[in-house]
C-alpha cells in the first residue's frame, strides 16, 4: 500500500486509545446475546448512532459476507449496549 493510512482518522472509536482486547470482548459479548457476529453489531452501532449522516458500506468477498452484513440491519441494539461500545472511545 502506498501512501499513509488514512483509515484510522475516520474511525468513529479511537482505536489507538483503546485495546483492541477490549473492543472485541465487548463486540463479541453483544454478539452473543443477539445470536449475532461481532461485525454485525458493529454495523448495527454503525447505523443506529450514524445512519442519518454516515453511509456504511461494508465489504464482501463471499456472498455469505453480504447476507451477513445485511442482516445487521435487523439487528437493533439496546441503549445500554450502544453506550457501552460507545464509551470504549471516551477518554478515562
Amino acid at each position: 500500500m502506498d501512501g499513509p493510512d488514512t483509515t484510522s482518522n475516520a474511525a468513529p472509536v479511537s482505536l489507538r486509545r483503546l485495546g483492541q482486547t477490549d473492543l472485541m470482548v465487548t463486540l463479541t459479548g453483544i454478539a452473543a446475546v443477539h445470536g449475532a457476529t461481532s461485525a454485525q453489531v458493529t454495523l448495527s452501532w454503525l447505523l443506529q448512532a450514524h445512519g442519518e449522516t454516515v453511509v456504511v458500506i461494508p465489504g464482501a468477498s463471499r456472498a455469505g459476507q453480504a447476507r451477513e452484513s445485511a442482516a445487521a440491519m435487523r439487528l437493533r441494539l439496546s441503549v445500554e449496549e450502544m453506550d457501552r461500545i460507545e464509551g470504549l472511545g471516551r477518554p478515562d
